[in-house]
């Protein structure tokens, strides 16, 4: 497979054959050599070296769509004709607060309140540690009861990609709440995803859907994170989110779960709140 870029800028290529390159380095200045009439960039892959070579769909990797009501974050997918989509700006703020470093430690205040004892027993101060497996993957750490939160970080995109210990913790939550979280996107942008069942779903449903799955699937968890207008949030203005995760059985919502996040300098706020139970959470870096 070869990639193709025309109408670069005379005398701008800044690599030569052979080199190696990687993702942000400058190749060249978008220019209008050739049959071009103004600047702009010719790019596709195609699967030979030669001009006129069959080219091949190739989808772009993160990418604001416009939409009527804000911009969608798209993943590995292809815009269509007419389309407007955006590149998403980091922020550095958003980025900041979510890149957990092995050795970092974080105090975390949660309240509850519930009249069940089963979620008012999880209110606490408590002591979460970031951690690297044998696998070089980083996890985040309760030392009170030792679940831990998987995560990954590829400079673009937060993501939890597991959980293992009890599902009514602070720490669960967290996990819940900062499932998906783009680093880069824009006021009334929003991202779609769906949370394993398994972190969600539990006892004979769980049961019944694993013994009948994949030939048929009944359960599913939507994930929806919307950020909302919140100050310059190209700079240091407090960033606020927006999470809604809804339970559904046969396409039909049998749960829902608000979840508001709040991301200042010093510190993450999240509130969870679902029939049962409300929890606030703080985070912030444990001091020396």
């Amino acid at each position: 497979m070869f990639a193709k870029l025309s109408h670069l800028k005379y005398h701008s290529v800044e690599v030569k054959a052979g080199d190696q390159v990687k993702k942000g380095q400058m190749l060249a200045r978008c220019g209008n050599t050739g049959r071009s009439p103004y600047p702009h960039l010719h790019f596709q892959f195609q699967v030979t070296p030669y001009i006129g070579s069959v080219t091949l769909d190739y989808p772009f990797g993160n990418y604001l769509l416009k939409e009527e009501k804000g911009y969608a974050l798209k993943n590995f997918d292809f815009p269509l004709k007419d389309q407007v989509v955006v590149n998403p700006a980091k922020n550095e703020m958003l980025a900041k607060a979510l890149h957990f470093i092995p050795g970092q430690r974080l105090k975390v205040d949660v309240e509850v309140e519930s009249k069940k004892e089963k979620w008012k027993k999880q209110s606490g101060t408590f002591s979460w540690k970031v951690l690297t497996d044998i696998y070089n993957t980083t996890y985040i750490q309760c030392e009170k009861d030792e679940s831990a939160a998987y995560l990954h970080n590829n400079a673009e995109m937060h993501y939890f990609t597991n959980y293992v210990g009890k599902k009514n913790t602070g720490l669960y939550w967290f996990f819940i709440a900062l499932f998906k979280v783009p680093l880069g996107f824009l006021p009334g942008s929003n991202v779609t995803d769906t949370i394993p069942l398994n972190m969600m779903f539990g006892g004979i449903v769980k049961f019944l859907q694993d013994f009948i799955a994949p030939a048929f699937l009944f359960l599913k968890t939507d994930y929806e994170m919307t950020l909302k207008e919140a100050g310059d949030i190209l700079s240091s203005g407090d960033l606020e989110m927006e999470a809604v995760i809804t339970k559904k059985m046969l396409g039909r919502k049998t749960d829902a779960f608000l979840i508001k996040i709040k991301i200042a300098e010093e510190n993450i706020k999240i509130n969870v709140a679902f029939k049962e139970a409300k929890f606030k959470i703080s985070c912030q870096n444990e001091q020396e």
